[in-house]
């Protein structure tokens, strides 16, 4: 197939969704795939490790803010897409003609409910010209595509709740990884790994990884864990932060300031998952983080909200680490949970979370979004065609 990937960037140094991209798009072109990634910007990594099979075609992001260069990047992917001709297209970004569009991003119309505070302004939020603008590029795309994917049951109904979408349109494929990369260890090389961090053989190693400190819950985790500095011994790593910004005054109301180590950005995860006790990720609102997935798969037991997608696998294992909301009282009770696991109820419980993670890998993701894409059974025809079909004729 001659398959059309959309996002506004492409690259294995950036967020989860560019990512993820990236992956895709060595994974189909991987199967013999023609791939075509149509965005403002790709790393040269990923031609280099897809090899010939994959093209790049630019459409230019342009303006200040995420309102203009969502809606910038919009225009300019209808404009490629009128030009071109595929198989299949699809988008991990808000666009006007998908096959099948992938909601990579958090979706807009949850996250003005669940990522703003709530009062008598948050009635009116919506009829912002930012976010309404916003919500007008998400209802069009997602009218429009043949399929929606979701990366988790709790998205699919989002977008059944906001948009009205019937369920047979509505796929739900979890996000893969990389088992050559994330697997248990040895207490041996775990206490080697945390030698190399300089950290105490008798202590605790929490940690928490994110570029939003809001939305990713560090102030609630530092606040939380300030209930355990005079009881339990531990550090937190915070992979990501260059600085704390303003959360440093709550970490030293918790009392834990000299315990919290930032690693800024982190190029490979692996070896401080491996390294640690505890992966706490109190999000406000993802879709699915791939690194609880990562986490868990490396033996990790991890902490998060129910407003993760990838809460789902992990209360597999263990309902209570999928606490109900991102706040200090919610994370207390699942921390003193653990605080009071011995050694070998902590790796037990790793070890399961392991277990209910290992299906989930990057192959076997590929191998469901094929099906995915077997099934639609595509007509080839240009995508002016497509739009065409949707839209009627402009021009008579």
């Amino acid at each position: 197939m001659n398959i059309a990937v959309i996002r506004r960037e492409c690259g294995f140094s950036s967020g989860g969704a560019e990512r993820y991209c990236a992956g895709v798009v060595h994974g189909l072109s991987a199967r013999g795939h023609h791939v075509t990634v149509i965005a403002d910007s790709m790393e040269p990594a990923v031609r280099a490790q897809a090899g010939s099979r994959v093209k790049f075609i630019r459409a230019a992001m342009s303006g200040r803010g995420s309102l203009m260069k969502n809606m910038s990047f919009f225009m300019s992917v209808q404009q490629v897409l009128f030009k071109e001709r595929f198989d299949l297209v699809y988008g991990l970004s808000r666009v006007m003609a998908a096959d099948v569009l992938r909601i990579s991003d958090p979706l807009h119309a949850a996250w003005l409910d669940l990522g703003y505070p709530r009062g008598m302004f948050s009635m009116f939020r919506r009829f912002m010209p930012r976010h309404g603008s916003l919500l007008s590029i998400e209802r069009k795309s997602i009218s429009n595509a043949r399929m929606v994917l979701t990366n988790s049951r709790m998205v699919a109904e989002q977008v059944r709740h906001y948009y009205s979408i019937s369920e047979d349109r509505i796929t739900t494929i979890y996000n893969g990884f990389d088992p050559a990369r994330f697997y248990p260890v040895e207490q041996g090389k775990k206490k080697a790994l945390r030698a190399e961090l300089g950290l105490p053989e008798d202590s605790k190693l929490v940690l928490w990884a994110g570029t939003n400190l809001d939305r990713k819950g560090l102030g609630p985790l530092i606040q939380a864990l300030g209930d355990f500095a005079a009881e339990h011994k531990f550090y937190l790593i915070a992979a990501g932060p260059d600085s704390l910004g303003h959360l440093e005054d709550e970490a030293f109301r918790a009392g834990i300031e000299e315990r919290i180590i930032l690693r800024g950005y982190v190029e490979d995860m692996a070896p401080l998952y491996q390294a640690s006790d505890l992966f706490v990720l109190p999000t406000r609102y993802d879709p699915f983080a791939n690194t609880c997935l990562e986490a868990a798969a490396s033996g990790v037991p991890v902490i998060t909200t129910r407003f993760n997608g990838s809460g789902e696998i992990i209360a597999k294992a263990a309902p209570w680490l999928v606490v109900e909301s991102a706040d200090a009282e919610a994370l207390s009770g699942a921390l003193s949970r653990f605080f009071a696991m011995s050694t070998d109820e902590r790796v037990a419980l790793g070890r399961e979370l392991a277990a209910v993670s290992a299906p989930c890998t990057w192959e076997h993701h590929i191998d469901q979004l094929m099906e995915v894409f077997d099934s639609m059974h595509v007509d080839p025809a240009p995508v002016e065609s497509i739009y065409i079909r949707k839209h009627g004729d402009e021009n008579g």
